[in-house]
């Protein structure tokens, strides 16, 4: 049996030493399309935004946020260097393999610039299901037949029959060096019933698990979703498998290690049952601080993307004749100046200026990160021993303690033991409103300490039969 193991770069920082090349899989580029269509139920609650939402959904002018999606910034050339870069730093050799939605144009167009071994044409699929929406990463598609299988997936997502999905799966799989994943198994599509989503799953699970390769540990997820996936996998005995999500300019927050000198060789690892994921260390910032500099990513200007440099030539909106057009278009180049002033506050308080602040005032919201390592998608906790062991990541497991007078705060995990001790100097900054409220602004300094754990067992072999 092979290893399918979690690592976390904050407790190993040498692991990459043992290993040839670094995968990034499931990042984002100027060719997907995000739709808008969830911005009201947020924005509803944002005083002053809310009516201002309002009037545009009522309006004489009424504006359908479904017909209306953004673009991430980066061109398929930048979104590689980016994750290349990253991979280098590591000592590694870098594999990149952009999905976008629905979409190839990036995997083709750098097979004529880059090496096509290591960056392979792929897609994000959109699959409707049942009452649900899942995305299927299919990696490595062959290069002269991309357009035909970007046709099939296209038309099963126009006009989606479930009964339908394991003969396409089956026609995919017959090439030995495609890859494909269940991406973010619990993610909620926009307008899917909570509900609806596990009995979906569990159908697609039943009747196609023997088709899906990996399952995908999600660098953008919180970390309790990533372990519900590592539950999945081991109840349905698959591979685990990173992917970033990147949509922005932050590199992803997860790769795999592998000592393939190939992207198929890789694919052949994953087939195989062996997996090593390496969890980086933007992955433990708290996740709304991430979330808000990503949106600085998305509203800031960029210059040397003629054409698509502020971020109204990179959001669009299908008129009623059918026609798509970015917003810079319909309003003539001249934003709205409440639009403007948004997109302008948001970069400000995304600024590293007040990163600190911002790290330390999310974190104590009680977001959980993993703070151990030597994850095993088939060799988690028992049932029985998590009676008398909580794992390390159980909101349980967890203690605060605080000393205000002196500004220490003490962390404490039951397993495995993490102490760390944190020296704040705080500073203050008031507004004048008569609401008055503060700004506090912190600089921490810390001492981790870290323990092994034992060396994770193996999953289950690929590709198993529908009755897996």
């Amino acid at each position: 049996m092979r290893d399918n193991t979690v690592k976390f770069a904050w407790r190993e920082p040498g692991l990459t030493k043992v290993f040839h090349s670094g995968v990034c899989l499931h990042g984002h580029t100027m060719h997907s399309q995000e739709c808008l269509s969830f911005l009201p139920r947020y924005l509803h609650h944002v005083p002053g935004i809310s009516q201002l939402v309002s009037y545009y959904e009522r309006g004489p002018r009424r504006v359908d946020f479904a017909r209306a999606w953004w673009t991430p910034p980066l061109t398929p050339a930048s979104a590689l260097s980016l994750e290349r870069e990253q991979i280098a730093r590591l000592g590694l050799r870098p594999m990149v393999s952009l999905t976008d939605h629905d979409d190839i144009e990036a995997g083709l167009a750098l097979g004529i610039t880059a090496d096509p071994c290591e960056t392979p044409v792929s897609v994000e699929w959109t699959v409707p299901y049942e009452r649900s929406i899942f995305h299927l990463g299919v990696h490595n598609i062959p290069r002269n037949a991309a357009r035909s299988w970007l046709d099939t997936m296209a038309a099963f997502t126009a006009e989606p029959r479930e009964e339908a999905l394991p003969a396409v799966l089956d026609e995919f799989t017959r090439v030995p060096d495609v890859l494909i994943v269940l991406n973010h198994p619990f993610w909620l599509e926009e307008g899917v019933v909570e509900e609806d989503h596990p009995r979906a799953l569990d159908r697609l699970l039943r009747e196609c698990v023997g088709w899906l390769d990996a399952f995908e540990l999600n660098g953008t997820r919180r970390w309790k979703e990533n372990a519900d996936t590592i539950e999945l996998a081991r109840r349905y005995q698959r591979p685990l498998i990173s992917g970033g999500d990147r949509h922005a300019c932050e590199p992803s927050a997860c790769i795999n290690l592998t000592n393939a000198r190939s992207f198929a060789e890789f694919v052949s690892e994953i087939h195989g049952g062996q997996s090593s994921i390496l969890f980086l260390p933007q992955y433990r910032e708290p996740m709304a601080q991430r979330v808000l500099e990503a949106s600085r990513d998305i509203l800031r200007t960029y210059p040397e993307y003629p054409g698509r440099e502020r971020w109204a030539d990179r959001i669009f909106y299908r008129g009623e004749d059918g026609v798509a057009r970015t917003v810079a278009r319909i309003w003539q180049g001249r934003e709205p100046w409440h639009l403007s002033g948004a997109a302008a506050a948001v970069q400000f308080l995304a600024g590293t200026q007040f990163r600190p602040a911002l790290r330390l005032f999310l974190s104590q919201r009680g977001e959980m990160h993993p703070s151990g390592h030597g994850l095993c998608g088939s060799a988690l906790p028992s049932k029985d021993s998590r009676r008398n062991k909580p794992p390390f990541f159980s909101p349980w497991a967890w203690s605060w303690e605080s000393s205000p007078s002196w500004g220490v705060r003490r962390f404490s995990a039951c397993s495995p033991p993490l102490d760390c001790v944190l020296t704040l100097r705080r500073f203050s900054w008031s507004t004048t409103s008569p609401r008055r409220s503060s700004l506090h602004c912190f600089c921490l300094w810390s001492a981790w300490g870290r323990r092994s754990a034992e060396a994770p067992s193996a999953p289950a072999p690929r590709r198993q039969a529908n009755s897996a």
